[in-house]
């Protein structure tokens, strides 16, 4: 299979979820090669206001507030009413407050306690993170900041097209286009969906959540769905 250039791992999508991806990768010691469809970075997370909920983390510990992975858990599957897929909400529950201390202490994130946030939507304690006086959009650029000094490359305005891989469904690489509608074949040994975001599509909302499929979309019109489209079609 013939590609302009391979990389061990290749990480789509430049939003929090994917910055997070390729800074742990890189902190495994890949080289790691991002790929972000918008010229500017933002995502649905450049439009919040930034917070993260986490359990169990060094913040909480440091304010006197005592919680858990399992707390966190029980809280997910109670405020979801059980339709949370509970393998998912048990990793979240039990990896977003060390993710959050890994950020702070690794990656020199001033993630805070919010104790403004007061404990809601089916949070039983005090879980909201974030950096204070600022938002989603500097929440990205830091992260983006901290890929930099990471060594992390980040290639803008580069879109998923298609997902190269062999008869047994092993991802051998991607073909990426880039503006003018030219393609690029990059090989990689991993490949990193964080584009599988779909609340801009109607056709995937009207599939996967019909009740939504009609309601206004209030995130960022990039989420299409691209790694649910890449996954089915693997």
């Amino acid at each position: 299979m013939d590609f302009e250039f391979s990389v061990p791992v290749l990480v789509v999508g430049g939003g929090a979820c994917g910055c997070v991806a390729a800074l742990a990768a890189r902190d495994a010691g890949a080289e790691v090669l991002l790929i972000e469809a918008d010229a500017r970075p933002l995502g649905s997370t450049g439009m919040t206001l930034g917070l993260v909920c986490a359990a169990g983390s060094k913040a909480q510990a440091a304010a006197g507030i005592t919680d858990s992975a399992e707390d966190f858990f029980e809280d997910i599957m109670a405020k979801s009413r059980g339709g949370a897929d509970p393998v998912v909400a048990r990793a979240l529950a039990e990896q977003s407050g060390p993710a959050l201390d890994w950020l702070a202490e690794a990656h020199d994130f001033p993630l805070e306690l919010d104790l403004g946030f007061r404990p809601a939507y089916g949070n039983r304690t005090y879980r909201m993170h974030g950096w204070p006086g600022h938002g989603g959009e500097d929440l990205i650029g830091l992260l983006h900041r901290r890929l930099s000094e990471a060594g992390v490359d980040v290639l803008l305005q580069a879109h998923l097209h298609d997902v190269i891989a062999d008869a047994d469904g092993k991802v051998l690489g991607a073909v990426i286009e880039r503006p003018g509608s030219a393609m690029e074949r990059v090989g990689c040994d991993t490949l990193i969906l964080a584009c599988g975001g779909f609340a801009a599509n109607r056709e995937l909302l009207a599939r996967y959540i019909p009740e939504m499929a009609q309601a206004r979309n209030n995130g960022h019109e990039g989420s299409q769905g691209t790694g649910i489209r890449i996954g089915e079609a693997l």
